[in-house]
């Protein structure tokens, strides 16, 4: 499964990642009760920027 967002006016700032990452995963098993659900992860990619992953 792959999701994506479209970018807004309002940019999300590295400190709330984390929580929108959990929310986002809140949604997402309610949807897909069925999958095996393996947690959530906050990644550094090698620019720099912070990245939130929910694993299934």
């Amino acid at each position: 499964m792959n999701i994506t967002f479209n970018r807004t006016e309002t940019a999300l700032a590295v400190d709330e990642l984390s929580e929108f990452v959990e929310q986002m995963a809140d949604v997402l098993r309610s949807v897909q009760p069925i999958c095996n659900w393996m947690g959530t992860e906050m990644i550094v990619n090698r620019s720099g920027l912070s990245i939130g992953m929910i694993r299934l």
